[in-house]
């Protein structure tokens, strides 16, 4: 069937404008089930109101940024201080003695601790502790001075610990 110029006209006219409705629909009217692209505005509806877009959550509160860098697993990530805050120490009156207390005594992690005495009160063995110049009375099994403690005690002496390290001090004999 051969087809005149006028029916050839009228059908390409007919496929050019059913390409134009298919595309404008594609452009103006299906694109409101997809998201929003950053930096687009929002269409109006036909009764001029502004369409509300879906809700979304920001992308970095969906998917956790992972930075992967050169660290040692077995150090833990926080670290705790161990200097103690300095407290403020009064001397007696009178002149201060050249070593302290009359115990044995011993520098360990930065401090002086000397054993002063042992003794007991309601049958329960306690020992006075000198660190740094300040006294500390402790039943075995206490702790002292931020990370000293008391293991145990025998005879006159007594067994400590400092962090992981363990030491003892003996009560001297010559008071």
């Amino acid at each position: 069937m051969t087809l005149s110029a006028r029916d050839r006209r009228a059908l390409t006219i007919i496929g050019v404008g059913l390409v134009v409705v298919i595309a404008s629909y594609l452009l103006f009217f299906a694109g409101g089930k997809y998201p929003a692209q950053p930096g687009v505005l929002p269409r109006s509806s036909s009764n001029g109101a502004a369409q509300q877009l879906p809700a979304q959550a920001p992308a970095a509160a969906t998917a956790p940024l992972l930075i992967f860098t050169g660290r040692d697993p077995f150090l833990p990530l926080i670290q705790a201080t161990t200097s103690p805050t300095p407290q403020p120490t009064v001397s007696p009156a009178g002149s201060p003695n050249s070593t302290p207390g009359s115990g044995s005594s011993i520098s360990i992690g930065g401090h002086a601790v000397v054993l002063d005495s042992i003794f007991t009160v309601n049958g329960q063995p306690k020992a006075q502790v000198e660190v740094d110049g300040k006294v500390y009375t402790v039943a075995a099994g206490g702790s002292f001075a931020g990370n000293f403690k008391l293991v145990s005690i025998s005879g006159s002496c007594g067994n400590f610990t400092y962090g992981d390290q363990s030491f003892t001090l003996c009560v001297s004999s010559n008071k």
